[in-house]
C-alpha cells in the first residue's frame, strides 16, 4: 500500500478568505524574473523594469532596448509583467560584441501565442536573412513545415542548422523554450524536456545586427506574450533549464525510513501555473523507469503559492537502490520531468542502520554505551591487577561424582540383610 500526503504552504481556506481579493494587486507587484531566470546571463529581460521607456537588461550589463517596447505593451501575467507583442514592431537591443555568442552558449524564453500565424515567428535572436548567430522560433501554423518550435544557427543560406520539434502548440498556453550549443550539437528543450538536436560543424557567425525580441527583418513578427528571455555564454545544465519552467520546484528528495522498510518521496513547489498534478516514476538499480502512481497526484499549489507533497513508497526491499523521477503534468496534457533522486535501505551485521535515520542510530548508540563501559571497566581492572601483582584465585576444576559398583556379597556386607534384600530375593542367605 502507498500513501500520499500534501501540505499546502498556504491553506486553501486562508487563500479564499485572504489572498483571492488581493490576487490582482499581488500579480501586478510580484517580481517576475528573479526566480525563473538562471544566474550568469549576458543579457536578460524579466519584463518588469523600464528606463526612459526602454526595456531594462536586469544583468546590469547595460543591454537595454533602444526603441522602447517596440509595438508591445507590458501587461500582468504569470509572475508579474509579460510583454504583449501585436506582431508589428519587435523590441530592438543595439549590437554589442558581448551579444555575439560563440559556442558554448544558451538561450531561454517563455511565450504564449494568442493568434494563429501561417509561419514560424521569431521569439529572440540575432542575425539577418543570410546569417544568424542564434535564434528561437515558435509557430502554431496549420502548415506542417512551420509548425512547432525551432532553435537555429545559420552560417549562410543554405548552410544552416535547425533543432526543430514539429508539434501542435496550443493558443493561450505558456511554453518555456531553451536551447544550448556545446560546440558540436545544438539542442532544443521545451518545458524542460529535450525535444530535438542537430550537429553543428562550424562556428556560428558573428553579425552586427541588433538583438531582437519578438521579431526580425524577415518572417512574421510575434503575436502573443513574451517573458523571462535571457542569453548565456555557457551551456545551462538541465536543472537550470527546468528551474525556469512553469512549475517552480524548491526541493525534490527521497528519504529512506529504515525501521519501517519505507522510502518517502518528498517535493515542494513555490508556485504552480496551469498544473494538473504529478506522477512518480521509479527505477530499481539499473532497470527501466516505471510509473508507480496509478492516479495522478492532484496539484495543490497555484500561481502565487506552492505546496509540499509526500509519497510513501512501501514496495521496497532491503539492500536495493531506488531511483525516482517526478513528472508534472499541466492542464493541457504536457509533461515536464524532474530528477532523478535516489535512496536505499541498507543492512550490516543484522543491524538496520542509515545516515538519515536518526532514531535507528540512537537506539544503536544506547546499546553500545553500557557495553563500552563494561569493556572499559574490565580493561582497567586487569591493568590494576597487573600493576599490583594481585592474583585472581581461579575456581576449582569440576570433577564428576564417582560411580561405585557392588556385588551381592559386598552389598550384604555394607548394608546388612534388611536393606540389601529389600524388594527382591536376596542372592545370599542372611546370617542368623
Amino acid at each position: 500500500m502507498r500513501k500520499i500526503r500534501f501540505d499546502s504552504t498556504l491553506p486553501q481556506h486562508l487563500f479564499y478568505l485572504a489572498v483571492l481579493p488581493l490576487a490582482v494587486l499581488f500579480l501586478c507587484i510580484l517580481p517576475a524574473g528573479a526566480s525563473t531566470i538562471p544566474a550568469g546571463a549576458i543579457a536578460a529581460y524579466d519584463m518588469e523594469s523600464t528606463v526612459g521607456g526602454n526595456l531594462v537588461d536586469i544583468t546590469g550589463h547595460g543591454h537595454n532596448s533602444s526603441n522602447g517596447l517596440g509595438s508591445g505593451v507590458l501587461v500582468p501575467e504569470l509572475y508579474g509583467n509579460a510583454l504583449y507583442m501585436n506582431g508589428v514592431t519587435p523590441v530592438s537591443i543595439p549590437h554589442h560584441s558581448d551579444l555575439n555568442l560563440a559556442a558554448p552558449f544558451s538561450m531561454i524564453a517563455s511565450f504564449k501565442m494568442d493568434t494563429v500565424v501561417a509561419e514560424l515567428m521569431p521569439v529572440v535572436g540575432k542575425g539577418h536573412m543570410s546569417a544568424r548567430n542564434y535564434g528561437l522560433w515558435a509557430s502554431n501554423s496549420p502548415t506542417p513545415y512551420w509548425e512547432g518550435t525551432l532553435a537555429q544557427v545559420m552560417q549562410s543560406i543554405p548552410e544552416q542548422d535547425n533543432a526543430l520539434w514539429t508539434t501542435d502548440l496550443d493558443l493561450n498556453r505558456w511554453y518555456h523554450l531553451a536551447a544550448t550549443h556545446d560546440g558540436s550539437t545544438l539542442t532544443l528543450y521545451v518545458d524542460g524536456i529535450e525535444r530535438a538536436s542537430d550537429p553543428v560543424t562550424y562556428t556560428p557567425p558573428f553579425v552586427s545586427d541588433p538583438l531582437t525580441l519578438g521579431g526580425g527583418i524577415y518572417h512574421s513578427n510575434f503575436r502573443g506574450y513574451l517573458d523571462n528571455i535571457a542569453i548565456y555564454n555557457r551551456v545551462l545544465t538541465l536543472p537550470e533549464i527546468q528551474q525556469a519552467t512553469l512549475i517552480e520546484l524548491i526541493s525534490f528528495n527521497a528519504v529512506p525510513h529504515y525501521s519501517e522498510s519505507e522510502i518517502d518521496v518528498v517535493w515542494e513547489t513555490a508556485s504552480e501555473v496551469d498544473c494538473e498534478g504529478f506522477h512518480l516514476w521509479r527505477a530499481v538499480e539499473d532497470g527501466e523507469y516505471v510509473q508507480i502512481t496509478e492516479d495522478i497526484i492532484s496539484a495543490e499549489g497555484g500561481p502565487i503559492w506552492g505546496a509540499s507533497y509526500t509519497y510513501e513508497d512501501l514496495d521496497v526491499e532491503m539492500g536495493k537502490t531506488y531511483w525516482y523521477k517526478l513528472e508534472d503534468v499541466d492542464i493541457y496534457g504536457h509533461s515536464t520531468f524532474h530528477g532523478p533522486v535516489e535512496a536505499a535501505i541498507q543492512t550490516s551485521c543484522g543491524v538496520v542502520y542509515g545516515p538519515t535515520d536518526r532514531f535507528g542510530a540512537l537506539w544503536l548508540l544506547v546499546l553500545m554505551v553500557p557495553v563500552s563501559l563494561v569493556v572499559a571497566g574490565g580493561m582497567k581492572l586487569a591493568k590494576k591487577r597487573k600493576a599490583t601483582g594481585e592474583k585472581k584465585e581461579r575456581p576449582k576444576t569440576y570433577e564428576p561424582p564417582k560411580i561405585l559398583t557392588y556385588s551381592g556379597e559386598e552389598l550384604l556386607h555394607e548394608l546388612g540383610p534388611a536393606q540389601a534384600c529389600r524388594g527382591f530375593t536376596c542372592p545370599v542367605s542372611p546370617t542368623p
